[in-house]
């Protein structure tokens, strides 16, 4: 009966969610979506793989089971978690900049997906007449900006949980590994005097972010050595290793961890694409006890004039009885950015320093209705400025959240 009721339970419209929702569909909202969908995939497999499995294995259960394993790897969490690693690439990257922009006159046409051999995704939108290079830019790294976040989000998850499930590895692969090997390809393609696709993202990047940075040019070069930085991510050996070791025993791997005591600590790496020139962010995730918090550093290696910035993130900063208190923090100093939707937009070694900063109030409500569920929300403002994942205007910043386990 238990092995039934669960196999109902899995297969039921939501098993488990973790969902968000805010003004522009940013990377966020995304990275939630496709977390949460391929969390309900492994929940749905479990309880089918609960109803059917043997009470007592044997060596030949054993082999068949990790054949199995290796089978759905290869032909099921491969292909989608290359899919949603695409989508959240082109709707909720490139298509979040340009909803972002719509005031401006830019607007989505269609997303493509698998038209032709040579580009696996894209997407198509109007642009005004006027050349608008810092618009043209921030949509030109939108979609690797968009998975850089869902692997962000990906290591909070990890962080949170100890532990790494191998079917998650490969969407972690694909989405961490999505800027390093745009950029790989990139150059290997102009060091073959290959011709280049119209719509690639790294030329278009190059082009316009050295018309707005005339006095620190960005070369493909310097985007090939920083695109190296994910070699020394712990989370990326660690989702490695995990595969295999669901392959081979079924079984969760804890992820690489310092730990004294109550303290937890592991670090991050990783690089990201700003209008300032390519930045490094080096993240700190820790925790003291039961609540997971994230630090993080975030420079341009290659321009003195460019991005210096801080974050922290703690959503359990007080607890209440079921109700958590937290907050998101991020300060940055930048050359300032002028109106953005003109085509006089440019930083030099005289443009002034602005300092900018995004806060965050943070509240989820644990609810036990038919389920265990947190609903919640962000609310808070941010000054002009690049930030990634959010809007580059000020405004009000305001997020919606829904966490449930049936």
């Amino acid at each position: 009966m238990k092995k039934l009721a669960s196999f109902l339970l899995g297969v039921s419209p939501i098993f488990s969610a973790q969902l968000s929702v805010d003004r522009y569909l940013s990377p966020y909202t995304g990275a939630d979506l496709w977390m949460s969908a391929t969390q309900y995939q492994m929940d749905v497999e479990d309880s089918l793989k609960g109803f059917v499995q043997p009470e007592e294995e044997s060596w030949i259960s054993s082999g068949l089971s990790g054949t199995y394993r290796f089978a759905t790897i290869v032909a099921w969490w491969a292909p989608t978690s290359m899919i949603e690693m695409l989508s959240q690439h082109e709707i909720f990257g490139h298509g979040f900049r340009v909803r972002e922009f719509g005031k401006f006159g830019y607007r989505i046409s269609h997303y493509s997906f698998f038209d032709s051999d040579s580009v696996l995704a894209s997407t198509t939108f109007y642009r005004p007449d006027l050349e608008q290079p810092f618009l043209e830019n921030v949509i030109a790294f939108g979609g690797t900006e968009a998975n850089t976040v869902l692997a962000g989000r990906m290591r909070e998850n990890f962080f949170e949980k100890g532990c790494i499930d191998g079917r998650l590895a490969p969407l972690y692969g694909f989405s961490n590994g999505d800027l390093s090997e745009y950029i790989q390809t990139t150059a290997k393609q102009i060091e073959d005097n290959e011709s280049l696709n119209d719509g690639n993202d790294i030329q278009s990047y190059l082009k316009t972010v050295n018309q707005l940075n005339p006095d620190s040019p960005v070369t493909i070069q310097q985007l090939k050595k920083l695109s190296y930085l994910t070699l020394l991510d712990p989370f990326n050996w660690g989702s490695q290793c995990s595969l295999f070791s669901y392959i081979l025993f079924g079984k969760e791997l804890p992820i690489p961890v310092f730990q004294k005591g109550p303290f937890r600590f592991v670090p991050s790496v990783s690089p990201n694409l700003t209008p300032f020139g390519p930045e490094v962010i080096v993240e700190q995730y820790f925790s003291i006890g039961t609540k997971p918090q994230r630090s993080y550093i975030r420079f341009t290696p290659y321009n003195n004039r460019g991005i210096l910035g801080a974050g922290y993130k703690n959503l359990y900063f007080k607890t209440i009885d079921d109700t958590h208190f937290g907050c998101v923090l991020d300060a940055w100093i930048a050359p300032k950015i002028r109106d953005i939707s003109t085509s006089g937009v440019y930083f030099t070694k005289q443009s002034p320093m602005r300092p900018g900063v995004q806060a965050l109030f943070t509240v989820r409500q644990s609810i036990d209705f038919k389920a265990h569920c947190k609903c919640g929300f962000d609310i808070g403002a941010k000054t002009t400025g690049y930030l990634i994942g959010t809007p580059i205007e000020k405004g009000v910043v305001v997020r919606l959240t829904l966490d449930v386990e049936f």
